[in-house]
């Protein structure tokens, strides 16, 4: 019995070597395709949920709700940054720290802009307004927070893509696949629900009745002082 588990441990360890063998020799970006982007997205969007918290609990005192979506601890604007940065830097030739920084300060710069406008486009609302500091464009995005996407960026590429890669390596099977399909089913089907819950909102504001089952039933499900407690730092727009 003492040999078969000892034959067994040994066997554990060596798979265990070389899966990190393999991790260690995969290219942080070689490789780029929907699969790792979508795994690359859900971990960055919980990541980035956490770290807000932390921001609310240093800067506010106290934890209150910053999710994106009605289901889960997701904060999809940190995923969808960490794609974007995750291709930009895929793009860029040289991946020094100083070219990094700069490129991802300018497109997270951009990006939190876009995601703002359109917010309120669409919804009439905003969740972050920079007005009151300095160096703003519109109170969408400023210069302090324009270069903490670009610090991110490089703890992102240095630090959390490895760690990531741990996870690609060992999920790269049937198993993996049917995990990721379920989960994108998921999260396809939360974003859907959030954004329909939300827009319903802004309809109920603006006097408009439901006109199907569906909206009924987000009125009943996801009424205004439910949204308020999901999207606490969200504003209407005057």
């Amino acid at each position: 019995m003492e040999q078969t588990k000892q034959v067994q441990d040994s066997l554990k360890e060596e798979i265990r070597e070389k899966l990190n063998q393999r991790a260690e020799h995969f290219n942080l970006l070689e490789g780029i395709h929907f699969f790792r982007l979508f795994w690359i997205f859900l971990l960055s969007s919980v990541l980035g949920y956490y770290l807000e918290l932390a921001w609310c609990l240093m800067y506010h005192g106290r934890f209150y709700s910053r999710q994106s979506l009605v289901f889960g601890p997701f904060s999809v604007v940190y995923g969808f940054g960490a794609v974007i940065i995750t291709l930009i830097i895929h793009l860029i030739k040289s991946k020094n720290t100083g070219t990094i920084f700069v490129v991802t300060t300018i497109s997270g710069a951009i990006f939190e802009y876009l995601c703002s406008y359109l917010q309120e486009l669409v919804f009439g609302t905003v969740s972050w307004d920079y007005g009151k500091q300095p160096f703003t464009i519109g109170g969408r995005c400023n210069l302090l927070f324009a270069c903490g996407w670009g610090l991110l960026a490089i703890l992102f590429f240095r630090k959390i893509l490895p760690l990531f890669n741990q996870i690609f390596v060992q999920v790269q099977n049937h198993r993996g696949y049917l995990l990721t399909c379920i989960l994108l089913a998921f999260m396809l089907c939360n974003m859907f629900v959030s954004a329909t819950a939300v827009k319903r909102q802004t309809d109920r504001r603006n006097g408009i009745e439901p006109s199907n089952a569906y909206e009924r039933y987000l009125d009943r499900k996801y009424p205004d002082d439910v949204l308020k407690r999901i999207y606490a730092n969200m504003r209407v727009v005057d």
